[in-house]
């Protein structure tokens, strides 16, 4: 008795001096965490910048725009145009959110506060969305009104309320928020920054094109990937006409489960 006692209120003390954190402060340590990286403000500026450049140079090298009834169109493809630079940056940064703990092993703090590790994770996604979603915004923001100052000395104006413009907007935010949630949760299967960009640039970019050269007849293995997938789903927010939307939302649902039940299920049995 003299030996279990002691032991026992060791433990409980140990208990009592490690915190544990409720799931609304683990999201608040993630965003302070992100704010923290010195890498964020720069890929924060590089996002606006390649998007608000890109749009102004594709407004100022747009064709002749012939009707009125043109004009929404003109306006939502310049301004969402950037969407396939963007997403690299999106790409890494939602990498970089998980992988960084790994590297600089502060993942074992942040498991010591909070044990059940899912939180964790789940706490990592929504900072993931959260900040593609601001981010998006800010770039289709400047964009348009970059395009709007040079479509605007032609002649050709356009609300940012307008069905078309307003769908191209909100179209980009949700591709990028796919692109965001798949590279965060595999970013947590491989644990490893130059493993998880490699992953989420091979999807988006190296297999849509190796899909298109192994086409067998009008049958694209691209067609069925995620990159293809959620920007068929974004493009049907503003273009009329575009096929097999259910199909392509489908497909883009089942790419993001996948992995992220997978995340879940590894961050919970794996040593940190």
């Amino acid at each position: 008795m003299s030996t279990t006692a002691p032991s026992s209120l060791r433990r409980s003390s140990a208990m009592r001096a490690t915190p544990r954190w409720s799931f609304g402060r683990v999201v608040s340590s993630e965003f302070t965490k992100l704010r923290t990286l010195r890498s964020t403000l720069v890929i924060a500026i590089v996002m606006v910048g390649i998007s608000a450049g890109f749009a102004a140079l594709l407004a100022a090298t747009w064709g002749e725009i012939p009707a009125v009834a043109s004009s929404e169109g003109a306006y939502a493809s310049a301004t969402g145009s950037s969407v396939s630079f963007a997403q690299l940056v999106i790409g890494v940064l939602a990498v970089l959110i998980v992988s960084n703990e790994y590297t600089t092993n502060m993942i074992q703090s942040t498991f010591a506060a909070s044990p059940k590790r899912a939180p964790v994770l789940a706490a990592k996604l929504v900072v993931a969305v959260v900040t593609t979603v601001l981010l998006s915004l800010v770039s289709s923001l400047v964009s348009f009104a970059l395009v709007s100052l040079i479509f605007g000395g032609r002649g050709v104006t356009a609300s940012l309320l307008d069905t078309e413009v307003m769908g191209s907007l909100i179209g980009s935010a949700l591709y990028l928020v796919t692109v965001a949630l798949f590279s965060t949760a595999v970013a947590s299967i491989v644990r490893n920054s130059a493993a998880g960009i490699a992953i989420m640039t091979g999807v988006f970019f190296v297999i849509p094109v190796v899909g298109e050269l192994l086409a067998f007849g009008t049958v694209h293995p691209s067609d069925y990937f995620l990159g293809y997938a959620a920007q068929s789903v974004s493009s049907s927010l503003w273009q009329e006409g575009v096929p097999h939307v259910g199909l392509n939302v489908l497909l883009t649902m089942v790419w993001l489960i996948a992995p992220t039940v997978v995340a879940f299920a590894l961050i919970k049995k794996r040593d940190a």
